[in-house]
């Protein structure tokens, strides 16, 4: 859904992704990481 709209916004939440998680955390902590960069970029766009 979201690629189909706007291919940047998906680029642009994946350079927010690699900024606020390092690669060296432990993959169990990126992916819960991961689930609250989400919701921050939900909270943030529906201001």
């Amino acid at each position: 859904m979201l690629e189909e709209s706007d291919s940047d916004l998906i680029r642009f939440f994946d350079e927010i992704y690699k900024i606020i998680i390092p690669l060296n955390w432990a993959s169990i902590l990126q992916e819960d990481a991961k689930k609250k960069v989400v919701v921050i970029l939900y909270l943030i766009a529906s201001l």
